[in-house]
């Protein structure tokens, strides 16, 4: 079983147009712009920040939603703006240990011979590792991890446990 680790991709940045030369920041309201749409994890995890960015920076933190292209449109959005050479870090404007990542696992029906994983997982591991792949992911702003079976194993426990304390914390419940 193999991962493929791809950072969300949250952009906070406003629209070009003095903002260098201001005094403090943010002088207006900042959009942190989501290249997915709306209502998936990505949309969530972007709307509880933007709601503590609100606070703690005095500016309203205004959700964007730019899905289309496997991201590529809203990723592009940011990339083109005027994204601001003193923007604090996401640590730095109140959010220390802030870390998000979207990640994917090719999974087996239980008892399924370890042979065939470790095959699979060898194939798969190949196949990530070429050039072509490489680039391809890069591309798209997302990184290849190779994990073991063993690791995912491991993994998966942690990251749900993570995500159902952020869930716990922000007052969400399963419906």
């Amino acid at each position: 079983m193999k991962s493929i680790h791809a950072l969300s991709v949250f952009a906070l940045f406003m629209a070009a147009g003095g903002y260098a030369a201001e005094p403090a920041y943010p002088v207006r309201p900042v959009r942190l712009l989501v290249p997915q749409a709306a209502g998936g994890s990505n949309d969530i995890m972007a709307r509880n920040v933007a709601n503590h960015l609100t606070q703690s920076l005095g500016r309203q933190v205004v959700v964007d939603n730019r899905p289309g292209a496997e991201g590529i449109i809203g990723t592009e959005i940011v990339a083109r703006a005027a994204t601001l050479p003193d923007l604090p870090t996401i640590a730095e404007a109140g959010v220390p240990g802030y870390e998000a990542s979207n990640w994917w696992a090719l999974a087996v029906p239980a008892g399924t011979p370890a042979g065939i994983i470790a095959k699979l997982n060898a194939d798969v591991a190949t196949y990530l590792r070429s050039p072509e792949t490489q680039k391809r992911f890069t591309n798209e702003g997302a990184e290849v991890e190779i994990r073991t079976p063993a690791e995912m194993r491991k993994m998966i426990p942690l990251d749900m446990a993570k995500w159902a304390k952020v869930a716990k914390d922000a007052g969400m419940r399963a419906e």
